[in-house]
């Protein structure tokens, strides 16, 4: 176990540094990327409620699943702007394989929502290669790159999502 996170933390230390975050209302935002984890509770129609409000509004949107194959699992294969990242795509110590090969990772977003309820190195490191404007995470304990950080009152992910939209509607951006 030592070794696996050393070999974690070496991989974070070389990362470029990212870039200052810039808050984006959600009536502003034009693209926004989904991180979740295909084994989480009702991550499914977390997702389809998400993605449905995101259409209305005209906001281009892209799903990283980071899918675990066990028993809960979801299927994300047939949905619809999804990119899966499987188990058998990452190394032994949780590092996406050919990463650099996927073109959403390389896009500008404007926010980045993480549904993602624990922390996992591979969910992690993509947080932080996503070139977003401004990172919205779930509260854990571990250190996260986020801007802001949300806990849903009975933790699961729509909830999660209803109480990210709410907060990112009702802060005001500040005028400099």
């Amino acid at each position: 176990m030592f070794f696996k996170k050393k070999m974690q933390s070496r991989v974070i230390e070389r990362l470029e540094k990212r870039f200052s975050s810039e808050f984006i209302p959600l009536r502003s935002a034009r693209k926004i990327i989904l991180l979740m984890e295909s084994d989480a509770e009702n991550i499914d129609q977390a997702l389809d409620y998400t993605t449905s409000l995101l259409k209305e509004r005209g906001v281009e949107w892209v799903a990283i699943v980071v899918e675990r194959a066990n028993k809960r699992s979801h299927d994300f294969s047939q949905k619809e702007g999804c990119v899966l990242i499987k188990q058998k795509d990452t190394t032994y110590f949780g590092l996406p394989k050919g990463l650099d090969k996927i073109n959403e990772i390389n896009t500008v977003y404007d926010i980045l929502i993480d549904f993602t309820e624990e922390y996992d190195f591979t969910s992690f490191y993509i947080s932080l290669i996503v070139k977003a404007k401004f990172k919205v995470g779930r509260y854990t304990s571990e250190s996260t790159p986020y801007d802001f950080i949300a806990r849903a009152e009975d933790n699961s992910a729509i909830q999660y999502v209803k109480q990210v939209v709410h907060y990112l509607e009702s802060i005001k951006p500040a005028k400099l």
